[in-house]
């Protein structure tokens, strides 16, 4: 028994000191939302070098957090993601481990070997533009002699123009946003990161609706990881992505400018103008007839062709139109919907209804209703009935098939001459009537008019002496009488 406690308390011990390495080590006890360090780019480097943290769970105000290198304070740039943090690491720092203090806690990383004998870049200017630009390195422990200075940005051989022992001039490569490097004496420093300025050269359609898909032309679209496209201010979701060119889905938004920002630097603007849908907002009158004009009131009719007005499918012909009117010639149709498209787009639609057919009932009277008259050539008809209107260049009256003439024209009334009468056609003819080239209704039957045959009942023959002529000359009279001449 006494052995066995003995080597109880020594298991006991020796786990008090694991848990006090754990705590030393990480001055807290890690949880599964703690902040963690995995990894650090570059590992070596000198004063000024831009170091990337990553790592996960990082707070995301950054005034929150503290980055050290060998227990020295360095400078805090930039929080890309909650899992990457650009941070500078301050003079002599010496080798040692990388480290954040949030609060009172440590959260330690890897280590980073510090090059004193590196060059060091205090400041790199500018650190946006495109390639060929010329970037101003201002330094120490650079090499006088250009040859042995190596420039790069993100990884990139620059042509250097020219170099003292603490500044060097160059030109950046093509090539995506990186961090400016130099290499002097076989030893090299990363600096800041040079970003590049998309461009946009153009775009496939300057007009268009929210929803419709619009690519975008120009270059250094995927210079950085992090790329945004927004309308008038208003975010657009890209589709397809290369370094010169962008597909995106139109926001919802108002016209104005199109701009890409890759890594927090704008692009120049291009106009992008929305297209509004047509709106009817009512009609002159609801109910009328064929051939009427009609004026469409709503809003958006401008496009870049004429208006269509559509009554239930049949095209009107177009007076005249503004942004906000549009006359028309009502078509024949019937009653239903009447839209409006402008450029291809369509309204709301609206109903309309085709006045009342004409009506045709009886023939010279109305009480008792008569259906069928009869005359000959010429006789004049009255078609008795109603909604005819006044305007006789309105109706048309046949007579089995042939055009009449319209003698007058009331509300109710239709006065006609009836076509001249064939040999080879039927006494009785069908009458007809239209208003627009619509036929009118018969509520009693259809109307008839009867060619009457002309009938001979006597002839008389008359021979006497001429007047005022010389002896033997006479006038020969010969009379025909009958009906239906």
């Amino acid at each position: 028994m006494f052995c066995r406690k003995n080597i109880l308390g020594l298991l006991l011990v020796i786990l008090t000191l694991s848990l006090a390495q754990c705590a030393k080590k990480y001055d807290y006890a890690p949880t599964d939302n703690s902040p963690v360090i995995d990894s650090i780019s570059p590992q070596r480097g000198t004063e000024n070098t831009q170091v990337r943290i990553y790592g996960r769970n990082f707070p995301v105000d950054t005034s929150k957090l503290k980055a050290f290198f060998n227990n020295k304070q360095g400078v805090i740039i930039e929080k890309s993601t909650n899992n990457v943090i650009l941070a500078t690491v301050p003079s002599e720092a010496g080798t040692g481990n990388v480290s954040f203090k949030i609060g009172d806690k440590n959260i330690v990383g890897p280590i980073f070997t510090y090059d004193y004998d590196a060059p060091v870049i205090s400041d790199v200017s500018p650190l946006i533009g495109s390639a060929g630009t010329e970037i101003t390195i201002n330094g120490r422990k650079f090499s006088a002699s250009p040859s042995n200075n190596k420039i790069a940005v993100n990884g990139l051989p620059a042509t250097v123009i020219s170099s003292s022992v603490t500044q060097i001039k160059a030109t950046v490569p093509e090539t995506k946003n990186g961090a400016v490097a130099i290499t002097s004496n076989g030893i090299t420093s990363q600096g800041p990161i040079f970003k590049f300025i998309p461009q946009i050269t153009g775009l496939d359609k300057t007009n268009g609706f929210a929803g419709e898909t619009v690519v975008l032309t120009g270059k250094y679209f995927d210079a950085g990881p992090n790329v945004g496209v927004s309308f008038n201010g208003v975010a657009a979701t890209i589709v397809s992505n290369t370094s010169s060119s962008l597909e995106v889905r139109v926001p919802a938004s108002t016209s104005g400018n199109v701009v890409v920002t890759v890594d927090g630097i704008n692009s120049n603007a291009q106009i992008f103008t929305y297209k509004v849908a047509p709106s009817i907002t009512g009609l002159s009158k609801t109910t009328a007839f064929a051939q009427d004009t009609l004026t469409v009131y709503g809003r958006n009719f401008n496009g870049s062709r004429t208006p269509i007005v559509n009554f239930e499918g049949v095209a009107a012909t177009v007076l005249g139109h503004s942004a906000t009117e549009i006359k028309v010639r009502i078509p024949n149709s019937v009653s239903g919907n009447v839209t409006v498209t402008v450029d291809g787009v369509a309204s709301n639609s609206v109903p309309f209804t085709y006045s009342q057919s004409i009506v045709a009932s009886s023939l010279n009277q109305t009480s008792p209703v008569l259906r069928s008259v009869s005359g000959i050539d010429g006789a004049s008809v009255t078609i008795k009935g109603g909604s005819f209107g006044t305007t006789a260049s309105r109706i048309r009256v046949t007579v089995g098939g042939q055009n009449a003439s319209i003698v007058s024209v009331t509300n109710t009334d239709v006065t006609f001459l009836t076509p001249s009468f064939s040999s080879s056609q039927d006494n009785s003819q069908q009458i007809r009537i239209y208003l627009d080239n619509f036929e009118a209704t018969y509520p009693n039957g259809n109307l008839t008019f009867v060619y009457l045959e002309p009938t001979i009942l006597a002839t008389t023959a008359t021979i006497v002496p001429a007047i005022g002529l010389p002896t033997g000359w006479y006038t020969f009279t010969f009379v025909v009488s009958g009906n239906n001449y």
